[in-house]
């Protein structure tokens, strides 16, 4: 068998190639620098310098390929302006684009797309599933939204077998700048932490491990057309989250605790002047809202049709990170 990852040299793309390589499957990966694929250099994997934005490298990439892992993507949840929206559009949209469309030309037999539960936004649902309407608002919500309309749209129009999945926030080995969790773990290491509220809020977490098995499970299992959250079976507080990292540093730490209107307050003006200077605001109201509000999501789709299930709690998880 055949396989093309797009987005290889990321987080979560670096550890799925790991666990597809197997006997008799040949890993292809398209990237963008080659310079940042020198951890796949180490692999036994095929690479192809190119960007999904060339519509000729990625019909030619695409060629005798069975099955696609489709991650590549650009943003930033917290950029704000339609400036930002446009860039994430060419990439996340038109790149997506282009591989849909050289799968129904190359006739792939399976593309897993890789979303993300920001294209939920802040929803209503006290739990949220697949169900729950969406209500995207920042420009990288906006575009990945408009990208997963784009690719069942070609399930629709084309029946292609494509398979979204959303993944809750992920963390793990080999994270050190991109999750929540990297952030929290830096101010810990500092002895100080502030946050917003009074820190009960659910946080959906998704080890990266987990989050691969559930996408192999989503390429062998999971029903063209359809949207599989995967997250923890297991619900964490903040609060939760930073005692169990401070305890695996051994470190002590003041937490100032922001009240929710108070933070409100402080960031409503310079939102405010960010969107008139066109500067990026650090915080938004929305980012407030998200943060403190609490955020749980139900993996019992993929539980029933894919056999997805939870194997890494959040005290193994922390204490195979790497980032200590």
């Amino acid at each position: 068998m055949k396989i093309l990852v797009t987005g290889a040299t990321g987080f979560i793309g670096r550890h799925l190639v790991k666990e597809l390589i197997k006997p008799g499957i040949i890993v292809t990966c398209l990237v963008r620098n080659l310079e940042k694929a020198e951890s796949l250099k180490k692999l036994d994997v095929k690479l192809i310098k190119g960007d999904i934005n060339d519509r000729a490298i990625v019909q030619h990439v695409l060629e005798n390929q069975d099955v696609v892992y489709h991650l590549a993507a650009i943003g930033n949840s917290s950029f704000v302006s339609e400036k930002d929206y446009y860039k994430y559009c060419k990439t996340n949209i038109e790149g997506t684009k282009n591989i849909m469309e050289g799968c129904i030309k190359n006739k792939i037999k399976k593309i897993v797309y890789f979303s993300s539960i920001a294209v939920m936004g802040i929803t209503k649902d006290k739990i949220s599933d697949e169900n729950s309407e969406c209500y995207p608002v920042s420009p990288y919500q906006r575009s990945k939204y408009e990208a997963e309309k784009l690719v069942l749209n070609y399930y629709k129009k084309y029946n292609l077998p494509v398979v979204i999945i959303r993944p809750t926030m992920v963390y793990g080995l080999m994270d050190k700048d991109h999750s929540e969790i990297s952030r929290i773990t830096k101010f810990i290491k500092l002895g100080i932490i502030p946050i917003i509220g009074k820190g009960y809020n659910s946080i959906p977490l998704v080890h990266v491990n987990d989050l691969v098995n559930g996408a192999i499970l989503a390429e062998k299992y999971g029903r063209s057309g359809q949207v599989y959250i995967i997250t923890s079976e297991n619900k964490y507080s903040l609060n939760e989250i930073i005692k169990t990292i401070s305890d695996e540093l051994g470190k002590k730490i003041l937490i100032i605790r922001i009240p929710k209107i108070i933070a409100q307050i402080i960031i409503f003006p310079i939102e405010l002047i960010s969107k008139v200077f066109k500067f990026k605001s650090i915080l938004t109201l929305k980012r407030i809202e998200s943060m403190t509000n609490d955020r749980i999501f139900s993996v019992e789709k993929a539980k029933k049709e894919l056999g997805y299930k939870q194997t890494i709690g959040l005290k193994e998880g922390i204490k195979n990170q790497n980032f200590f």
